[in-house]
């Protein structure tokens, strides 16, 4: 505060305190007040001068605090309306907007010193409740009508105070660089300066910040700080100019001595004000802290992860010092520096690598130390690792049916070359089950071998003995196990087993498998390889006895081609104690039977229109029984019939007896009298084909003897062309020959999808003269693809000569008709 300007002095009345008046919901008194107010004269009251510490014009202020004295060289700085703690300042905010001296109003008061002290009265109402004496005549009705036009337009909202921080305002530590320090401003840009020091824009310290002394910078710009010249401090300075609005708000900044509190000021008109704000940046000494860790003893390589965690009374977080599980014996180190000089820090094993099967002895945990300054201290921690010793436990197994008549069992221990005692003794006549002896502590690793040297066998009694001289490794903290069994029984008998092969085809037979089981125990197989012959034996010795045995042939080298017929499996045998016994299997080896497939197809167009087939069937002189008939009228098609357990080898004739011919329908047969062998295991197929058609048998007229044809023949050659867009999409088709008889009748199929192409077939030994009619019975059409058939179909044949008949089917995409069109209404 730096004096007063335009202003008088008034006299009037405030609200005393508890006094419910309220300047906006009451409005201006039209009277003096009587009740509630005690009278209040004041010197003063008017505009108030404040210099900028930064520099700048002069500011012109209200007081807003009737109660509280100011007076010249009383510092002030922005701050809030909430820290004001002054009511109705929102209203004091529009009356200050609208009045002296941001305006002329009041206008109707010339006299500027009028003027002002009107405007601070009607403040004073708002602030203070403060009234002015009617004595005061025309100041005070202008002060009513100020109020009341304050009240009609009602308050402004707080004006937004100019802003300027360097945050942190302080840092220390022992880094050559500090930081960061942000400048936040709403006028931007701020002019940053440093004293002792250079300005950087990263945290390395490696590009400077506009000449590394003075930079103009933006709001939000984080700045580090390097010191120069040795020096420990570095000032980081901060100046902006913002334009600052009527209507904030000075309050005391405390910085006069013996001064507790003074008068709040509202900016009466808008200002330029410089503001600067600085910070300190403390380069402390610094030294370094060394962590030595030594890993030793036996089970060191074995250990888990090992952490040390480093804890300084800094704040700073570092971090820990980790070595891996299973580092090898030595010493290892880690550096901590820059620590500032003085720091105390504490160095923990916070995991010491100790396993299930290793034990350590820490040495130098939980030091405590002080960091010097320039130089390092060192903490050595040590961990000596051992294994956790281990244990061996020896089971002893008693079991067979001598069991308990044995005599005494003795078991030795030896561990890397040291018995261990005493040995494990069994006393005679134990009976059958489990006996165990555990040996501990054990220096491990170690290797033990375990090995019965007395096993309680006698003359009358035998003992298998499983484990004996086995060698355990015993590894840290592990309990490791030798098992050792005596199976005890009689003296052994033995089994003799023989296999007899016989049969046909002996020696072509599979492998043979025997399994042989004595006592409920399985003896190995007896396995006799694919194509042996004559007699095989095998013998089984050692059996305990007694001994019940059963001999079972289990793979009996039948294949899909020979069959067999086992005699005496299973057979089962005693043996005596010292005894022996003997079993006998036979296996007879003869050829599978195979199968005949008879495959009959009915084409022509007289197809179902013909009596019945019969076909007989004769293998090796022998008919199969029944015929395969096959009922008249059967449509178009393909019928089967299997005649099944034909002797392999068998040569079987297939004969048409029968071939559905009527008084109006002729048939030509195809396959008739066919010979076919019948394989071992396997199936033979024949095929027969019909085609009928219309007519009635005709018998050939005799020739004259000496005539050129009698005795002559010739040939036919017919030639099937199949051509069209559609020829690989045909289905079958069947061509039907015929020149005059049964005999000379023909008939053949083209396959479904043969074209395009031609197929060609050619008959022989027909009589000189015949008159051959080729005729397409079935013609390969579909649903969906049409054919067009031409060319010749009825040739001569020549004496001694050929005739052809050629054939053409062109095959095209059937296409749909069209929908046929509805009438409706």
């Amino acid at each position: 505060m730096s004096g007063t300007g335009y202003g008088q002095p008034v006299q009037g009345f405030i609200a005393n305190f508890g006094n419910p008046f309220d300047p906006v919901t009451d409005g201006y008194p039209t009277t003096n007040p009587t009740e509630g107010f005690t009278p209040k004269d004041e010197g003063f009251a008017g505009i108030i001068y404040g210099t900028p510490v930064g520099g700048g014009p002069t500011l012109r202020l209200y007081c807003i605090d009737i109660n509280t004295s100011t007076w010249g060289g009383i510092g002030y700085q922005l701050g809030t309306w909430d820290a004001a703690e002054v009511p109705n300042v929102g209203y004091v905010a529009r009356l200050l907007n609208d009045y002296y001296p941001n305006t002329n109003e009041p206008a109707a008061l010339t006299n500027l010193n009028q003027k002002a002290a009107a405007v601070q009265a009607a403040i004073w109402f708002f602030s203070d409740r403060y009234v002015l004496n009617t004595s005061m005549g025309a100041l005070r009705d202008e002060v009513v009508a100020i109020v009341n036009a304050v009240i009609k337009a009602g308050p402004l909202i707080a004006p937004p105070p100019p802003s300027l921080t360097i945050t942190p305002s302080s840092a220390s530590g022992p880094n050559h660089v500090l930081g960061p320090f942000t400048v936040d401003t709403d006028h931007p840009p701020a002019t940053v300066t440093v004293t002792d020091g250079t300005m950087y824009s990263n945290a390395a310290g490696t590009t400077l910040l506009g000449d590394g002394t003075t930079a103009d910078v933006p709001s939000g710009q984080r700045i580090w700080l390097r010191s120069t010249g040795g020096a420990s401090t570095a000032v980081l300075t901060a100046t902006s100019e913002a334009i600052v609005p009527s209507g904030n708000v000075y309050l005391y900044d405390g910085n006069t001595a013996g001064v507790n509190d003074a008068q709040r000021l509202i900016l009466a008109e808008k200002a330029t004000l410089k503001t600067t704000v600085q910070a300190t940046a403390e380069f402390l000494p610094f030294g370094s802290l060394v962590v030595k860790k030594t890993i030793a003893g036996p089970g060191a390589g074995s250990h888990g992860k090992v952490v040390i965690k480093v804890v300084c009374d800094d704040g700073v977080r570092r971090r820990p010092f980790v070595i891996p599980a299973g580092a090898h014996v030595g010493t290892t180190s880690r550096t901590y520096r820059r620590i500032e000089a003085g720091t105390t820090c504490t160095v923990t094993e916070t995991s010491n690598g100790s396993t299930a099967t290793t034990t350590v002895v820490v040495k130098g945990d939980g030091q405590k130390v002080a960091i010097p300054e320039g130089g390092k201290k060192t903490v050595k921690i040590s961990d000596t690792y051992n294994f956790v010793p281990g244990s061996l436990l020896v089971r002893k197994t008693i079991a067979g049916p001598a069991a308990g008549k044995q005599g005494e069992i003795r078991i030795h221990t030896v561990c890397d070359g040291k018995a261990l005692t005493p040995d494990f003794v069994i006393p005679a006549k134990s009976p059958a089950g489990e006996q165990t002896k555990q040996y501990d502590d054990i220096p491990v690793p170690a290797h033990c071998k375990v090995t019965e040297t007395a096993d309680g066998h006698s003359t009358a009694v035998s003992v298998v003995v499983e484990g004996s001289g086995q060698t355990v490794s015993v590894g840290p903290g592990e309990i490791a196990e030798a098992d050792i069994s005596d199976t005890y029984g009689l003296v052994p008998g033995q089994l003799e087993v023989t296999k007899t092969i016989a049969g046909s085809l002996a020696g072509h037979q599979g492998e043979v498998v025997i399994h042989t089981f004595c006592n409920g125990t399985a003896l190995p197989d007896f396995v006799i390889p694919a194509g042996a012959t004559g007699d095989q034996s095998h013998i089984y010795s050692g059996i305990p006895t007694p001994a019940k045995c059963t001999v079972t042939e289990t793979v009996d080298g039948h294949t899909s081609t020979v069959s067999v017929d086992v005699i005496g499996s299973p057979d089962t045998v005693t043996i005596r104690p010292g005894g022996s016994a003997a079993a006998h299997i036979t296996d007879t080896y003869g050829a599978r039977p195979g199968s005949l497939l008879v495959t009959k197809t009915i084409a022509g167009p007289s197809a179902g229109h013909q009596g019945p087939i019969t076909i007989h069937v004769v293998c090796d002189g022998t008919a199969l029984s029944p015929d395969f008939v096959i009922a008249a009228h059967t449509p178009a098609g393909t019928v089967s019939h299997s005649f099944d357990d034909i002797p392999a080898g068998s040569v079987c004739t297939v004969t048409e007896t029968t071939d559905g011919a009527t008084a109006t329908v002729i048939v030509t047969v195809s396959g008739d009298r066919q010979g076919v062998t019948v394989p071992a295991g396997k199936v033979a197929s024949v095929s027969l084909m019909d085609v009928y058609d219309e007519g009635s048998p005709v018998e050939p007229e005799p020739e004259e003897p000496g005539s050129p044809a009698v005795d002559a023949t010739g040939s036919l050659t017919v030639i099937k062309h199949i051509t069209g867009p559609a020829a690989r999409r045909h289905g079958p088709i069947a061509i039907l020959v015929a020149c005059g008889g049964p005999v000379e009748d023909f008939a053949f199929e083209i396959r479904a999808r043969t074209g395009p192409g031609s197929v060609t077939r050619h008959f022989d030994n027909i009589p000189a003269g015949s008159h051959c009619n080729v005729k397409e019975t079935a013609n390969g059409h579909t649903n969906t693809v049409a054919v067009t058939a031409s060319g010749s179909g009825r040739v001569t044949i020549p004496a001694r000569g050929s005739a052809t008949a050629r054939l053409t089917d062109r095959f095209s995409v059937r296409v749909a008709p069209a929908p046929r069109p509805s009438v409706t209404g």
